[in-house]
């Protein structure tokens, strides 16, 4: 996935603009937002955007830009330089335009999660400090699972969002009984966790068995799909039991 913001997209075309029709004889050549800069700027701009075919195209550019800057540093724009810069950038035009236009921008929905959240930080939905101490397992799938939210694939963000939580499940059961692994299903680890009342709080069982019943078991058949609001509603159903299970290791790993 290539992120690019429409400002991105927006200063190739001023810059294009720029270099073809705005630019005239007497500027300076060296220093901070002259010509040479919106040239090296402009052929910076072609690479980050992935426009490779204008970039092959824009040789001549490159060329005007490694003789200008071999120019001395008080050096102004003489009428035969602007002359071919003005070409240069005219011929380039129609390759910009042409590849541009199989350039395709999704615009991505509000979700009831900010987007920046579910696209790049997803951590920042958890409890305080919560997400860095999940299995590295578990922060990798609510990660999936977020990004899938932000696109609109919501039965394959529930797959991720469900498998977070089991990830987490065994790692809370070993840390809390002093186990080196384990290799149990979901409901048999919850079912072992109830031998030990003092030490798992019910409802937080309670709340473990309603997941796998409701959400996980039936969310493996082919026969279940989401939409995007029922996938956001299992996102906070998911985080909120992570959110549990860590903090109830807070005082364990305090000792």
């Amino acid at each position: 996935m290539l992120e690019k913001k429409v400002s991105e997209l927006l200063r190739i075309g001023t810059r294009q603009e720029y270099l073809e029709r705005i630019v005239t004889a007497g500027l300076s050549i060296h220093g901070d937002r002259k010509v040479l800069g919106a040239i090296n700027n402009f052929l910076i701009d072609l690479q980050e955007l992935g426009l490779t075919v204008t970039l092959r195209a824009a040789w001549k550019l490159q060329e005007l830009h490694d003789v200008l800057v071999k120019t001395p540093l008080d050096s102004k724009l003489e009428e035969n330089q602007v002359r071919s810069l003005r070409n240069i950038m005219k011929d380039i035009w129609p390759t910009l335009e042409a590849e541009s236009r199989g350039m395709i921008a999704y615009n991505v929905s509000e979700r009831r999660f900010p987007i920046e959240r579910l696209v790049d930080d997803v951590g920042g939905l958890f409890g305080k400090d919560v997400f860095k101490k999940l299995p590295t397992i578990a922060q990798q799938d609510f990660a999936e699972a977020a990004k899938c939210l932000a696109f609109e694939r919501a039965t394959a963000g529930a797959f991720h969002m469900l498998r977070g939580p089991e990830s987490i499940l065994r790692h809370y059961y070993c840390q809390k009984l002093h186990r080196g692994r384990a290799d149990l299903m979901w409901g048999p680890i919850v079912a072992s966790m109830r031998s030990y009342p003092r030490r798992f709080p019910a409802p937080l069982l309670n709340h473990l068995d309603h997941i796998r019943a409701s959400f996980r078991n039936p969310t493996a058949h082919p026969e279940k799909t989401y939409d995007i609001d029922e996938a956001q509603d299992l996102l906070s159903i998911c985080i909120d039991v992570a959110n549990r299970m860590i903090q109830d290791l807070e005082p364990q790993q305090g000792k």
